[in-house]
């Protein structure tokens, strides 16, 4: 998975440059976040796999963090939920029952496609990003504890993808509008 992202990777940034694959220079930043070195450009990229899916998101101008998981996963250990969720996610997941573990998947997505996006890897408390999943596969994040007051300029999009994974892409916003989220098999 992690070859076949790559190579996607290469050829989506590469169309998106207008060259081959194989011109563009690669480079991993701070906590592994895939940027291109050169030729210089607008263009961001990130990728994620899971189960045998690939994902990855393109983004002009904007920074772009991207994150795909199995919903069919072996449930995690329910005693996690308070460590990685906010109180008011841990009170939702709580609420769901039988659902619990897909919304427990759904915020844990989120968390690494903003952490992504960010180039922090999980290097933050993630009980201190609080996601509230909005209408229409968009979430609205908050900051608490060690975080309060961090940028809140952040867009996010949740798709559903067949037959069982669920994606969660984020992009920075310079003002303020949400862009235009786009899926497209490849």
């Amino acid at each position: 998975m992690f070859a076949l992202g790559r190579e996607m990777a290469r050829s989506l940034v590469g169309a998106a440059l207008d060259v081959a694959p194989d011109v563009w220079i690669w480079r991993e930043g701070p906590h592994g976040r895939p940027e291109i070195a050169a030729p210089a450009s607008r263009l961001h990229f990130n990728l994620s796999h899971s189960a045998g899916l690939v994902v990855c998101a393109l983004s002009r101008d904007r920074t772009v963090g991207v994150d795909v998981e199995d919903l069919t996963r072996r449930a995690p250990d329910p005693a996690i939920v308070s460590r990685y969720c906010s109180p008011a996610e841990a009170e939702d997941v709580c609420a769901q029952s039988d659902g619990w573990c897909d919304r427990f998947l759904t915020y844990w997505t989120l968390k690494e496609a903003y952490l992504k996006a960010r180039g922090l890897g999980i290097s933050v408390p993630l009980s201190d990003i609080s996601f509230t999943l909005e209408s229409a596969g968009q979430a609205r994040i908050g900051f608490l504890g060690s975080l309060s007051g961090t940028d809140e300029r952040w867009r996010f999009h949740l798709a559903h993808l067949e037959p069982h994974h669920l994606a969660a892409v984020a992009v920075e916003t310079q003002d303020g509008a949400s862009p235009a989220f786009e899926i497209h098999p490849y």
